[in-house]
């Protein structure tokens, strides 16, 4: 049987009429927040260090001074981020539009279309549901990257990721493409694909999940970043993206242990 060549470009063209858009303005979305926050904080790095703007700068970054790229380190963790969210990101997003708003997550419901109506109930429970799923999700992938044996992931995959001890914003994206996408495009994208939401409810998500994720990488205090500052410190700590599974499996860095090891390079657990 010959290859439809046209229905072939038709699916790989997430842009194309044919389709409804959503994965479309799903991958513009999260590369809009992305980019954006990552620029911001860019800004914010760049500041002058003597100055007073600078130096309020300093004093929020959670791991002070030490807590800068250099030249070199932004345009690895850039060239690397740039492949993962405009590669990786749209493969991912032509399988997404295949399972889920062409296939119904394999025939299990029938896909919110654009044009219908915003039950703001509905999509309370839907962010509910994400929130969980990517709390879930990336704390189990995030700490079986991290296992050594019987198959030594870190090494292999994970690596890439924690090159960075005082990582940037840029940096959130900044790993191997098989962690990118199962790890972290995974974690995002099946929140709206298993909740069934609303397209305008996913847009937001990713919108969402991006800038947070970058404010995590960004090693500013104030936008979220102590948690996983640790994680990159101390490695073997707050693996999740909330802290209801750290809690729950006891992986959350004491704040006792960070205090002992900040101060005298030993703390209890570590």
């Amino acid at each position: 049987m010959a290859m439809d060549w046209d229905a072939v470009a038709t699916q790989v063209n997430i842009f194309s009429p044919a389709h409804d858009g959503v994965l479309a303005r799903c991958f513009l979305a999260a590369n809009c927040a992305f980019w954006g926050m990552s620029g911001l904080c860019y800004a914010l790095d760049s500041v002058d260090k003597d100055s007073s703007l600078g130096r309020f700068l300093v004093r929020h970054k959670v791991q002070g001074l030490k807590a800068y790229l250099s030249a070199s380190d932004y345009h690895t963790a850039f060239s690397l981020s740039s492949v993962n969210m405009l590669f990786w990101a749209y493969l991912s997003a032509i399988g997404g539009n295949m399972v889920w708003r062409q296939d119904g997550c394999y025939g299990w419901y029938t896909p919110v279309p654009v044009d219908a109506p915003f039950e703001w109930k509905r999509e309370l429970a839907c962010l509910l549901g994400c929130a969980v799923v990517i709390d879930f999700w990336f704390y189990w992938t995030h700490r079986i990257m991290h296992w050594k044996e019987p198959i030594n992931l870190y090494a292999l995959v994970h690596k890439i990721h924690h090159r960075y001890k005082t990582p940037a914003a840029v940096c959130a994206t900044y790993a191997h493409p098989f962690e990118f996408v199962v790890g972290n495009l995974m974690g995002v994208a099946l929140g709206p694909v298993l909740t069934n939401s609303h397209p305008y409810t996913a847009y937001g998500w990713f919108v969402l999940t991006l800038v947070s994720t970058c404010g995590s990488h960004s090693g500013y205090g104030f936008l979220g970043a102590e948690k996983h500052d640790e994680h990159h410190e101390f490695f073997d700590w707050n693996f999740g993206v909330g802290p209801v599974c750290d809690q729950l499996f006891g992986t959350s860095l004491p704040k006792v242990s960070r205090f002992f090891f900040s101060n005298f390079g030993v703390g209890p657990g570590l």
